[in-house]
């Protein structure tokens, strides 16, 4: 977990500034390159369910960290399901793959806010925050932190060894078709 935070809580910050000074990406760039990345992901994973490896890979979780952590500093978005999908890559048992995922991402989550705030104090601009978001974000995740340990608990690995990937290509087909078709 402490692999998985802090790499991930460096990679933010510095995503974070690189996209506000730095580099400018268009919305649609990212959003695509996130769907992919989780789309390419999750078709791995499905075809290593057959050829699962057990031996434990910590430098393929930080690999996947940093690129987790990019991906939440420039979108906002797609920290979960790489971690998650990477730790599996590294032989961690589904299961606790999830816990990971929670704990780590509530970290990294912190980070990438203060960071986000530091921001005009650094370059002397404003920044535009809607604050009316802030009760349903706490909500829903409030909600799905009551109910996830539940859930995880009751289902057998099995079952989530299919469904990680299953759920990572849904999103990246997902977000392909909202963003190209509909």
């Amino acid at each position: 977990m402490f692999i998985i935070a802090l790499t991930g809580c460096f990679a933010i910050v510095i995503s974070i500034f690189l996209t506000y000074y730095a580099i400018k990406f268009d919305e649609n760039v990212i959003k695509t390159y996130v769907a992919i990345l989780g789309l390419v992901m999750g078709v791995i994973a499905m075809f290593k369910l057959k050829y699962r490896s057990s031996s434990y890979k910590p430098r393929l979780l930080t690999s996947f960290s940093i690129i987790a952590g990019f991906n939440k500093g420039i979108g906002a978005g797609g920290y979960g399901p790489v971690v998650m999908l990477g730790q599996i890559f590294s032989g961690i048992y589904e299961k606790t793959t999830t816990a990971i995922v929670l704990l780590s991402e509530g970290f990294v989550s912190v980070v990438g806010v203060g960071s986000f705030l530091l921001i005009p104090f650094i370059t002397n601009q404003p920044i535009e925050i809607d604050f009316l978001l802030l009760p349903s974000v706490f909500s829903d995740g409030f909600i799905a932190a009551l109910i996830s340990p539940y859930i995880v608990r009751v289902f057998p690995n099995k079952m989530w060894r299919i469904v990680i990937p299953v759920y990572a290509i849904g999103i990246g087909l997902y977000l392909l078709i909202k963003l190209y078709i509909l």
